[in-house]
């Protein structure tokens, strides 16, 4: 198969009008990000029954192990290792490490229900910040009214979003909440996504298979070490074995395949610009299955990050996205 070359305008392209092989990894990267839509919910619940590092370990564990044992029966283990190169392994594989490690002590480490809620809707900073990464990695060119407008709009959602309506409105008082960590971490967590996203891209080579599967098992052992430094209280339940099947399987194992699948080879901007409706639909998912109002104040912050990363899509429109380098 040859590369994907990107010589196409953009405003958020339709599927339809683009290459049929480009057009069915575009498709992957939606799915996955549906996928996505429902991680905060399932995993602050498991959380609550087994600790954060501890659930975050299995998920990944059981995730990694069985999309390990698929490219382990194809016989292109080897082969994909071989061939993804040392950058795209180390750095590409850090930030997967560091996003899972974040996510998940954000959303476990909330004080409540709602909070967890909160801390996702920051973490969806991450299609805003993907396309603003995509400038300084990428070489990528953009208006700077609209980008610059964008991830104002967004930072404003977060900082709404994490802001306790009991503080001094100064600058939210953020600085002064005994919950910032979370929130930090939910960033910290967008922050590292966006870089896996741009680099994979950079890095990645097209003809490769997924590195995805090594990322997730390396990441839960991992996971586990830390978990057994620091034991975590907490007993499985049926609901938590449920919890750990479906995340493990769903938003990991599917979602991350199909999310790398799709920023190697499909329409990047269109991909990433369809994450601007996650931090709808996980909010949306989070607070039915968890059963919290999420209230007027979080509702606009998710306007405000989905109309920040709106902007930062209009920033490419009618710009040329240049060939994408191979990995070495």
């Amino acid at each position: 198969m040859k590369p994907y070359q990107g010589f196409m305008i953009y405003t958020v392209p339709s599927l339809s009008k683009e290459p049929k092989e480009t057009s069915r990894y575009s498709a992957l990267g939606i799915l996955a990000i549906l996928f996505w839509s429902t991680s905060v919910g399932f995993g602050r619940t498991l959380t609550e029954q087994v600790g954060p590092l501890r659930a975050a370990a299995w998920i990944h564990l059981l995730g990694g192990t069985v999309s390990c044992a698929l490219i382990i029966v194809r016989g292109s283990a080897i082969e994909v290792i071989r061939h993804s190169g040392p950058r795209y392994l180390c750095g590409c594989g850090g930030l997967f490490a560091a996003y899972m490690i974040c996510l998940y002590l954000g959303i476990g480490l909330s004080a409540d229900r709602l909070e967890a809620v909160q801390v996702g809707l920051i973490n969806y900073l991450w299609p805003a910040l993907t396309l603003v990464l995509a400038v300084p990695i990428l070489k990528w060119k953009a208006k700077a009214v609209p980008l610059s407008l964008g991830i104002g709009l967004a930072l404003f959602g977060m900082a709404l979003a994490a802001w306790d309506p009991g503080d001094s409105p100064a600058l939210f008082s953020v600085l002064g909440r005994r919950s910032l960590f979370p929130s930090l971490l939910g960033l910290m967590a967008a922050v590292a996504w966006a870089s896996y996203s741009n680099l994979s891209r950079l890095w990645g080579k097209s003809e490769a298979g997924s590195t995805v599967p090594v990322f997730i098992l390396a990441t839960g052992i991992l996971l586990l070490g830390l978990a057994t430094i620091f034991p975590e209280p907490g007993r499985w339940t049926g609901v938590a074995l449920w919890n750990l099947l479906y995340l493990a399987m769903v938003p990991t194992f599917l979602a991350y395949l199909f999310w790398d699948r799709a920023v190697r080879r499909g329409n990047f901007i269109l991909v990433a610009s369809f994450g601007y409706l996650t931090p709808l639909l996980s909010t949306l998912v989070s607070a039915a299955y968890l059963g919290v109002q999420p209230g007027l104040r979080l509702w606009i912050a998710c306007a405000l990050v989905i109309g920040g990363a709106a902007f930062c899509n209009r920033a490419f429109e009618g710009q040329k996205t240049p060939q994408r380098e191979e990995g070495r």
